[in-house]
């Protein structure tokens, strides 16, 4: 109870100090920006059960990709998720914020994943002008 205390002090002047936050989830670290509550959300739990699930397993086991596609990519957790199950598959990463970029390059290259391409792009059929309309609603997510 304590020690949960303290951590939580701790991040509170952490983020009063800087705008990224570590999320350490064992097999890799994730960089968030700590002022957005999405990015936020990586310190839930829910997020470690991905972490564990056979799917990811099975599907390198099974189908042996040789790539995989992230679109949506936010701070880079389920690429990196596939990375650490298939370290070989080329991982093409597309995110939409400019805002994360930076943070999804540096989580794939921290972590020691060095085959991959990040498009900044969104993934629609709508024309440009509805594009924009759409990811405005919130953009600083994917």
């Amino acid at each position: 109870m304590q020690n949960e205390f303290l951590k939580r002090i701790i991040r509170k002047i952490l983020s009063l100090i800087t705008l990224e936050e570590k999320i350490d989830f064992q097999e890799f670290v994730l960089r968030v920006n700590n002022k957005d509550k999405g990015g936020l959300l990586y310190r839930d739990k829910n997020y470690w059960a991905e972490l564990s699930c056979p799917i990811y397993q099975e599907i390198v086991e099974t189908f042996k990709p040789t790539f995989f596609l992230d679109i949506g990519a936010n701070y880079g957790f389920t690429s990196l998720v596939n990375f650490m199950k298939n370290p070989e598959c080329k991982i093409i990463a597309v995110e939409p914020s400019s805002i994360l970029i930076p943070y999804l390059q540096k989580n794939l290259k921290e972590n020691s994943c060095c085959n991959f391409d990040i498009v900044n792009s969104v993934c629609t059929d709508q024309e440009q002008k509805q594009r924009e309309q759409i990811f405005s609603l919130n953009p600083n997510s994917s």
